[in-house]
């Protein structure tokens, strides 16, 4: 179970051990707070196998007031570190794709 509770550098030392089928990136937002909105953004990968559960980690990217594009980009950089290994990789969703919501 500790592979769960490792940042990015604890997932692809895994993976590099015990190769996966294929790893799916997406983000996430964690958002809350009374008396200022606050919110964190997380970088979500996972590492899918066919014969068992995947292994996931979190990596935070920014905050309330972060730049998207940059966050993207930090993103871009770790998924560079991720095809050195020859594992096929799928990114679902980037910090960007939530930046052009609007409140209504």
């Amino acid at each position: 179970m500790g592979i769960f509770n490792k940042g990015l550098d604890g997932f692809i030392e895994q993976v590099s051990k015990n190769k996966p089928t294929k790893i799916e990136i997406t983000t996430d937002i964690q958002e809350g707070g009374d008396a200022h909105y606050v919110c964190e953004y997380f970088g979500v990968f996972k590492g899918i196998y066919e014969d068992r559960k995947p292994i996931i980690a979190h990596k935070k990217y920014g905050g309330t007031l972060t730049n998207h594009a940059e966050m993207d980009e930090a993103m871009d950089q770790d998924i560079k570190k991720l095809q050195e290994l020859d594992i096929p990789i799928f990114k679902t969703k980037g910090f960007q794709d939530d930046s052009d919501k609007t409140n209504n």
